[in-house]
């Protein structure tokens, strides 16, 4: 009788806390980490729930139970964009780095193929990354260890 209605059953697909915390758990045993971008391409829900996640412990409105269940998984509170990791002995951002593993991916995806379409449907935010990367170097802007580490993957110009 609901769906006679036109009832919207979208609250539901966004899954439970349970369903989300697993999600989570799955990036970390993949990437190794917790700091989950927004915008995240390969799961756009799970993107969704952290930022959704960040924004109820701003406003305070988590509760303290859930904020010590993320925290216990290593949960990244803040944009990850401004975080920086090593990458041997190079200090690269988080969000940077993010791209360049997608890159890797495409890579390896692709019979060591980085030539990623600039309107890639796939993924148009890695796309647009290497378009940058190649304006930047094009300009004089890009870092030097970022165009390192982009040339030793075969990256093209």
């Amino acid at each position: 009788m609901l769906d006679e209605l036109k009832f919207t059953w979208a609250s539901r697909e966004r899954g439970t806390w349970e369903d989300n915390i697993a999600l989570i758990k799955e990036f970390i045993a993949k990437n190794g980490h917790c700091e989950i971008s927004t915008n995240y391409p390969e799961n756009p829900k799970l993107g969704r729930f952290v930022n959704n996640v960040r924004s109820q412990k701003n406003r305070g409105t988590l509760p303290a139970e859930r904020i010590a269940e993320l925290d216990q998984l290593g949960f990244s509170w803040g944009a990850n964009s401004k975080a920086t990791v090593l990458v041997g002995d190079v200090a690269v951002s988080s969000a940077w780095k993010m791209c360049f593993d997608e890159l890797c991916a495409y890579k390896q995806k692709n019979n060591g193929d980085c030539d990623v379409p600039t309107k890639y449907p796939e993924n148009p935010k890695l796309g647009n990354w290497i378009s940058q990367q190649r304006q930047e170097k094009k300009k004089g802007t890009l870092k030097p260890e970022r165009e390192s580490m982009l040339t030793g993957i075969g990256f093209r110009w």
